[in-house]
């Protein structure tokens, strides 16, 4: 299995990268519009964001396709694309976990409500997380979109790379804005299964190098608050 580490030349990057227990190829991220697709910077929705995050929306979009294009191109299959807050590999044969997968599958990722962002915070729908993720069989599980959307491209397997193929067809032909690279794999169902239990704990550490906000830890698919005394 090969992973790709997606991960900025920085200090915060190499604080970050310090923290990880497994081996990778690491493909360092671009900060500057100058060497991002035009198209992409052409499609991509602002939605009133500053042109800091506007920038980063965009490196990053152009990062992970220029990614998945590497994929295709070289012919390979059971690779893993991490960005460095995934960590604490838990590793697994996910050929030998409920049969032979081809096809993209999360490894964790956060959940949402289906079709409204601000429900995310109203209580019954944070109730209802709970029962989703405990329904989830161990092994490979088809994503429900009826009842959840998953936000977070920390840790996607591609299973082969006709799958990754078929998915860079689609962003050839997508005609819509585009938004963060994880909600529109998101939006446009491009991901169809997830791996239960999570095989990355996802931690930021407290510090987002998208923006200022604290996401917490997530693991299993629920977010927990940061706490540097938690066990989890």
């Amino acid at each position: 299995m090969k992973i790709f580490l997606v991960s900025l030349d920085s200090v915060k990057g190499k604080e970050r990268r310090s923290r990880l227990n497994y081996s990778y190829e690491i493909d360092y991220g671009n900060t500057s519009l100058d060497f991002v697709d035009p198209n992409i910077i052409k499609k991509m929705a602002r939605n009133n964001c500053n042109d800091n995050l506007f920038r980063i929306k965009c490196c990053h979009f152009d990062q992970m396709i220029k990614l998945l294009k590497r994929i295709v191109n070289e012919k390979l299959d059971n690779v893993i694309i991490c960005e460095d807050d995934a960590i604490d590999l838990e590793l697994i044969d996910l050929n030998r976990s409920g049969g032979i997968i081809n096809e993209p599958v999360l490894l964790n990722a956060k959940l949402h409500h289906p079709k409204s962002w601000k429900l995310d915070t109203k209580k019954n729908f944070n109730e209802n997380i709970k029962p989703i993720i405990n329904n989830l069989v161990n092994g490979i599980n088809e994503i429900d979109y009826e009842k959840y959307r998953w936000s977070c491209c920390a840790c996607i397997y591609y299973g082969s790379w006709k799958s990754v193929e078929n998915i860079l067809n689609y962003y050839e032909k997508d005609k819509k804005q585009l938004t963060y690279f994880d909600l529109w794999l998101s939006k446009n169902k491009l991901i169809k299964y997830l791996y239960y239990p999570s095989l990355f704990k996802i931690d930021d550490n407290g510090y987002s190098q998208v923006n200022n906000h604290n996401h917490g830890v997530i693991k299993n698919y629920e977010v927990f608050s940061h706490n540097k005394n938690n066990n989890i």
